[in-house]
């Protein structure tokens, strides 16, 4: 048990580095598209409650590894918050291109 709780604290970690580059790019075309796909992301969480379910069906049956749920609910979180970032970024992308084009 002892591994899983010490993955447990290193997996936030590497995943900030692995998103950090993304929120820089974000935060240096548009800050609010960080601000925005946070909200999102948090609306969509909220509506997790089929990955909740899943887990307490998991240790229905005895899987009562609490750290693994942990960790797969945290990786859901930041998979969703790449997503709506990527998404977002992109349409703010094409704004911007459409009002490029509209000025020439």
């Amino acid at each position: 048990m002892g591994t899983e709780i010490a993955l447990m604290r290193l997996f936030p970690h590497f995943t900030g580095a692995s998103i950090g580059p993304l929120i820089k790019l974000t935060i240096d075309f548009d800050p609010s598209i960080v601000h925005g796909a946070f909200v999102g992301c948090a609306v969509a969480f909220g509506c997790f409650s089929a990955a909740a379910m899943d887990i307490i069906e998991k240790a229905h049956f005895g899987d009562l590894d609490y750290v693994k749920h942990a960790l797969t609910f945290f990786n859901d979180f930041a998979a969703v918050f790449v997503i709506i970032l990527i998404i977002m970024l992109k349409n703010a992308g094409e704004k911007e291109e459409k009002k490029k084009k509209k000025r020439n």
